[in-house]
């Protein structure tokens, strides 16, 4: 105690200070005595070293989809269910003409958008499989000249993230570099880092070995931000790799180990002298050599004739572990830390009911449905619409209020489809939504245009003089 809390407590005792309490943990997971958290001292990183080990991460994860089943199983699923048949942007003009020249010119240009002449649809599959295994994807934005012939002078290239070196890390002017993403004071990316190649790969003729500054409004950079401050992705089967190693290899071990135990049907022991041209395993002359040595083929199922004072024993391998029982419970463990129902990904739902099936795709759409709309709209779609409209805006001669879009996904397949079409019904006559919604969850469309081909459909039936089901005009029962 210093001098004067001395002198302080002299004239006043009340101010005399109070013994610091010893502070216990409040939590058995923030406690160092426990045995069960005893030498768990993990760093606690920031965003950008956390991800540092991400190229390492995003190499395994591509490996992993090239080779391992499972591993390709749980990426297809993502992107089966994120893309569907693609994305469909629909135009907010208020004109109705206007909505359909906007439309007309996205599909003219979606047929060939990407700069080696890919459908948009397929590009947004590549990038999303890109981000899913590798952890992001970089999307480049390519002015064309007029005379390239293009409906709107834009082209998108896929960037392989190599091209952006993950080791390019220092402060500049004005901010700093954190993995090849350049940062101004505030936080905010104003330009990317790119090679002219992906490492590795022959590098082209007059190409450049420093990397290129790429402003952020020429790049997207669609990852999944997982802490504030991360500034590159990380691959969604990184907690998962370890498990599917390990499970691919133990699913070789077994086989091998099966393979093995067949080739031996049983043993001979003979009690007479050994003849050295005959294999004591099969009774039969060695039939090559190799290396100056007997080689003996072995088939499964060999029973060899007994001889006098030969006798055999049979074997008897071990039987193998209950693989079923255990592989199903890794790969739902893996598939988990992937985010994808294993039902999903293998198809085998065993004896789940309709109820429980409901309850476990209503969970995943809902976390495909997050990921939609917090990665590929905001990251990949939207910035690719304003781009678009901006260089389709002479030709279209919009004014800002009726360039924007909504986007509409692949729509998700009926479980039950009797019960579910009912339940629609139900919902639009009692008022608890609207045609327009149940239409564009239920096909993907917009209201305008399932009507406009409703209206085409009975024009045409009444030319033919049909009458049918379908047409709300007609009694019920007068189709023909």
């Amino acid at each position: 105690m210093g001098l004067l809390n001395r002198m302080k407590t002299m004239f006043r005792p009340e101010a005399t200070p109070s013994p610091v309490p010893r502070v216990s943990a409040r939590y058995d997971s923030g406690s160092t005595g426990s045995s069960r958290t005893r030498g768990w001292n993990p760093s606690d990183l920031g965003p950008v070293a956390a991800s540092a080990t991400a190229p390492t991460i995003r190499a395994r994860a591509r490996d992993a989809v090239r080779n391992d089943s499972l591993a390709r199983a749980v990426v297809e699923t993502w992107v089966d269910d994120l893309c569907g048949w693609g994305y469909t942007p629909r135009s907010t003009a208020r004109n109705a003409e206007d909505r359909d020249r906007v439309h007309s010119l996205w599909e003219s240009w979606a047929e060939t958008a990407g700069a080696s002449g890919e459908d948009f649809g397929a590009l947004c599959a590549t990038a999303v499989r890109e981000v899913l295994t590798s952890g992001e994807c970089f999307i480049r934005l390519r002015s064309r000249r007029p005379e390239d012939g293009l409906p709107v002078p834009l082209a998108l290239e896929l960037v392989d993230p190599a091209r952006v070196p993950h080791d390019l890390t220092q402060t500049i002017e004005g901010g700093d570099i954190a993995q090849g993403v350049e940062r101004d004071l505030l936080g905010r990316v104003v330009a990317y880092h790119v090679l002219d190649h992906v490492p590795g790969e022959p590098v082209p003729a007059g190409a450049s070995a420093v990397p290129r500054r790429v402003p952020a409004s020429a790049m997207l950079h669609v990852y999944d931000a997982e802490r504030p401050g991360q500034v590159r992705g990380v691959s969604a089967l990184a907690t998962a790799l370890p498990r599917l190693r390990m499970l691919d290899a133990w699913g070789d071990a077994v086989l091998l180990r099966q393979q093995i135990a067949n080739l031996f049907v049983g043993s001979l022991t003979n009690a007479t002298a050994a003849d050295a041209d005959v294999s004591p395993l099969t009774g039969l002359a060695p039939s090559t050599t190799q290396g100056g040595r007997a080689v003996v083929d072995l088939v499964p199922g060999i029973l060899q004739e007994l001889a006098p004072g030969e006798e055999l024993k049979f074997s008897d391998p071990p039987d193998p572990p209950s693989s079923q029982t255990f592989a199903t419970e890794q790969a739902r463990l893996a598939c988990g830390a992937a985010g994808v129902p294993l039902q999903v990904v293998t198809g085998e739902w065993g004896a789940t009911n309709d109820r429980l099936a409901r309850v476990v795709l209503n969970q995943w759409r809902r976390r495909v449905e997050r990921f939609r709309w917090s990665v590929v709209v905001p990251r990949l779609l939207r910035p690719v619409w304003s781009t678009w409209a901006t260089l389709a805006g002479p030709r279209l001669l919009l004014g800002a209020e009726d360039s924007g879009a909504t986007w509409r996904a692949h729509a998700w397949p009926y479980v039950h489809p009797v019960q579910d079409v009912a339940a629609q019904l139900q919902a639009v006559r009692g008022g608890l939504t609207s045609l327009s919604a149940v239409i564009a969850e239920g096909s993907g469309e917009d209201f305008e245009t399932v009507a406009a081909q409703i209206a085409a459909d009975n024009a045409l039936a009444d030319r033919l003089g049909l009458k049918l089901d379908s047409d709300s005009r007609q009694p019920k029962g007068a189709a023909k």
